[in-house]
């Protein structure tokens, strides 16, 4: 009985021991930082094959689980009156049917740029950030959110008319090779207009420090839709507005 009795103790402090290590575990990938990105000035003549110019990562799932089917490349640089942003997709399947300014375009395929000043993202109750979406076709989507949840369960957009916005747009689709590219360029206007940082002020006096996630929303041939990102939000079903998660752009 002595022989039992340490026995099971001895079980019952390892399980102890097991559910510890998980927790920690747990903890240390819920703590995990989130990604910078040192941004450097656009080389001229502008080379997206430049070592100058920042590349983020591989694309994630926005579950955390993995990578997607179809590979998303995103490089950024910034020059006096732009941060300009080049996305370049594998696509075997490329379809976005809208035409129009501010349609829904992330209901078909579709990438995303969520950015904000380190104001506008702080830990305050309510976030404040632009949603810069473009389709292969070039058609954009330009809308200032306000989240008081921090997730997507109570966020408000209002959509910027793209011609007043100054965002600028240049989207090539090769179907036949499987492929698109986008290249964005954010004006330091628009983004000083993000609340609560706000004021009229030339691109000299704009901040050198962002807070951003870049996203691909795709259907590969035969698959399911995929939600990809730099930084995951590790939501499942997809979420892409949970600003915490946002990783920082550092303007250098």
């Amino acid at each position: 009985r002595e022989t039992l009795f340490f026995v099971v103790c001895s079980g019952m402090r390892s399980l102890r021991f097991l559910v510890v290590a998980v927790l920690i575990g747990i903890c240390a990938a819920q703590m995990k930082a989130n990604p910078v990105l040192k941004v450097m000035k656009c080389p001229s003549p502008l080379n997206w094959n430049s070592s100058d110019i920042a590349t983020v990562p591989s694309f994630h799932m926005d579950s955390g689980a993995g990578v997607p089917t179809q590979e998303t490349t995103a490089r950024v640089c910034y020059n006096q009156q732009y941060i300009v942003v080049r996305y370049d997709c594998v696509d075997n399947n490329i379809y976005n049917h809208y035409t129009n300014c501010n349609d829904p375009l992330y209901n078909e395929d579709v990438v995303e740029m969520f950015i904000t000043t380190a104001s506008g993202s702080s830990s305050a109750a309510t976030y404040h950030y632009l949603e810069l979406e473009v389709s292969p076709n070039g058609v954009l989507f330009v809308s200032n959110i306000t989240n008081e949840s921090g997730d997507c369960t109570r966020f408000s957009g209002v959509t910027i008319p793209c011609p007043s916005s100054g965002v600028i747009v240049d989207a090539k689709r090769d179907d036949a090779a499987n492929k698109w590219s986008a290249i964005v360029q954010v004006p330091f206007t628009l983004l000083a207009r993000i609340p609560p940082y706000q004021g009229d002020h030339d691109a000299g006096a704009a901040p050198s420090t962002y807070r951003a996630n870049f996203f691909r929303i795709d259907e590969p041939k035969g698959k399911a839709r995929e939600f990809s990102c730099w930084s995951p939000t590790m939501a499942n079903p997809a979420c892409f507005h949970k600003p915490a998660y946002f990783g920082t752009l550092e303007l250098v």
